[in-house]
């Protein structure tokens, strides 16, 4: 947990994070709205601790298709947003683009 904490404090000074080996940007900051870098037709799931518990393994199985490259999966790519915030909670008012 400790060097979890130090890159999080490291990412909010100084706005992202290297690899120590050849200096590539592992995380960065980015401004809002991120849904402006997702990919096109990227399905989004927004995450909290109130919201309706499921299986991990079982909810990753019914969403991301086996093949992302297959268009006759018909989903698409999928992002993951995880309520972590200090205050307030992941809401589809304040995120249209969250199903």
């Amino acid at each position: 947990y400790k060097r979890f904490a130090g890159l999080m404090v490291q990412l909010l000074h100084k706005m992202k994070i290297k690899a120590s080996e050849n200096g590539t940007t592992l995380m960065k900051v980015i401004k809002n709205p991120f849904s402006q870098h997702l990919p096109v037709g990227s399905r989004c799931y927004g995450m909290s601790c109130q919201g309706r518990l499921y299986s991990p393994s079982a909810l990753i199985k019914e969403l991301v298709p086996l093949d992302p490259n297959d268009a006759t999966a018909g989903k698409g790519q999928v992002c993951f947003i995880i309520g972590a915030m200090a205050t307030g909670h992941v809401t589809v008012e304040d995120h249209p683009y969250i199903e």
